[in-house]
């Protein structure tokens, strides 16, 4: 799937597979979008997203290609063979930079999107976190199924969620969805991690060309929440539609995700772990079966 802008798009649309799928200018926009770049599968994918939302919003993008400190492993005996080894990992790291360097600045060129690149040594996740300061979201990709060297070698993407100031928006592992933004999903409850998504998301929701909130437990409090946000969108010039699913806590992702394919979402907009994240890990969680099962891109923030 090829995402792409023609000059003869509508002002600020982001075209994909030849079509329109934002248009209109927006009060409030992104300017700085940050990619993380690395050796796996979804690279290029991610990287097309990511510059569709710059094309979309007239926007930089900046790519962070992060590299393991080059160390001996513990068997290698002796000063010579330390440094013959550390030498060797150094100049494999380059190679595979130059690599990742030279594929984001052609793809950056042929879309005509201004971009600088980073290459840094250490934790990914630490990496982007540092970066995500300096720009408005970041684009990362859901870990791959039972992919344990790929979580060991660059990160879980919830880990960035967490540690970040930002939104961040996890891809989905395989192919890239056709469109990103045309139809968006707010999983909603009166918190913290949910207001600060929809504040972040703001400049997406402007964007979209159906915005759906989605309430899901007991109670009419939590209904009329879901109401209460509708009302705050509109006034705000983002039609929303409130919906509500009486179910249990537990059934909250399921819903959240059944309601995105209904209705067929390209985006599901969330905040990302209300409980410590420990708890999510024992106990399971929204975020957690989210980013299991998720079949969307997800605009996550903590």
């Amino acid at each position: 799937m090829v995402w792409l802008a023609s000059p003869d798009a509508g002002r600020g649309a982001v075209v994909v597979d030849g079509q329109d799928v934002h248009e209109g200018a927006h009060a409030v926009t992104m300017k700085t979008i940050l990619v993380h770049l690395a050796d796996d599968a979804d690279c290029a994918g991610r990287l097309r997203a990511a510059l569709a939302f710059a094309r979309h919003f007239g926007a930089h993008v900046s790519g962070v290609y992060t590299s393991p400190r080059p160390e001996p492993p513990p068997v290698l005996l002796g000063r010579g063979a330390s440094l013959g080894f550390v030498d060797e990992a150094a100049a494999l790291l380059r190679k595979h930079a130059a690599a990742s360097e030279s594929m984001f600045r052609k793809s950056c060129d042929a879309e005509n999107v201004p971009h600088d690149w980073r290459h840094e040594l250490g934790d990914p996740t630490d990496s982007l976190a540092r970066r995500l300061h300096y720009a408005d979201v970041a684009f990362v990709s859901q870990s791959a199924p039972n992919a344990v060297k790929a979580a060991a070698l660059l990160y879980l993407p919830d880990h960035l969620a967490m540690m970040a100031d930002g939104p961040v928006v996890v891809m989905p592992h395989g192919a890239p969805p056709r469109s990103l933004g045309h139809v968006v999903l707010i999983g909603w409850k009166p918190c913290r991690e949910a207001g600060r998504a929809v504040r972040d998301a703001l400049p997406v929701l402007a964007a979209a060309d159906r915005v759906a909130i989605l309430t899901v437990g007991k109670g009419e409090e939590l209904r009329e929440s879901g109401a209460a946000l509708a009302a705050r969108l509109n006034r705000q010039g983002i039609a929303a539609e409130p919906h509500h699913r009486d179910a249990a806590d537990n059934e909250a992702a399921a819903a959240l995700l059944d309601e995105a394919g209904r209705m067929e979402a390209d985006l599901v907009v969330m905040g990302a772990y209300g409980r410590s994240r420990l708890s999510e890990l024992v106990l399971g969680g929204v975020t957690r079966h989210t980013l299991a099962a998720m079949r969307v891109p997800v605009l996550m923030s903590h």
